[in-house]
């Protein structure tokens, strides 16, 4: 089997270029819904997007896409007092927030969660994960996170 790798898009282009390869990984993830689609994402970053940094995490296997983490980096705060946080895209509007964690939630999850906390552990940003279906896959990857190393990672040292 091939190694688990990841990518991520920064741009419209790169959105645009996975829809067919999103369709198939959000009909094999548990924690689908409709806030996750690439329809949503799409439509709701040409919107409402212009102001953050496109940030969707890629889980690959080969050339296969196996997973999606749909976040974006939004900037809070002016100046001094900035601060960037990873966020779902279009998350505050939507019932449902989470990962597209495909049919290997275990790997998939794993790799975006350990992605995202080596980027708050080296004080690049924080993570908002919000509105996740309970019992759902996402959720259940970051509590195994969290019971494994006791403790979230933090940006402090």
């Amino acid at each position: 089997m091939a190694e688990l790798t990841l990518d991520q898009i920064t741009n419209l282009p790169g959105l645009l270029s996975i829809r067919d390869e999103w369709g198939e990984v959000w009909q094999a993830s548990s924690d689908r819904s409709p806030f996750n689609t690439w329809q949503w994402v799409v439509t709701w970053w040409e919107h409402f997007g212009r102001n953050d940094e496109l940030a969707v995490l890629l889980a690959r296997r080969g050339d296969a896409l196996v997973g999606i983490a749909p976040l974006l980096r939004a900037r809070l705060g002016v100046g001094a007092l900035a601060h960037k946080m990873i966020v779902g895209v279009g998350q505050e509007t939507a019932d449902y927030g989470g990962l597209l964690l495909g049919a290997e939630p275990d790997a998939t999850g794993g790799l975006f969660l350990d992605k995202l906390g080596d980027d708050v552990a080296r004080g690049l940003t924080s993570v908002n994960l919000t509105r996740l279906r309970p019992n759902g896959d996402t959720q259940l990857q970051v509590q195994r996170l969290v019971a494994e190393r006791g403790k979230p990672r933090t940006g402090r040292r």
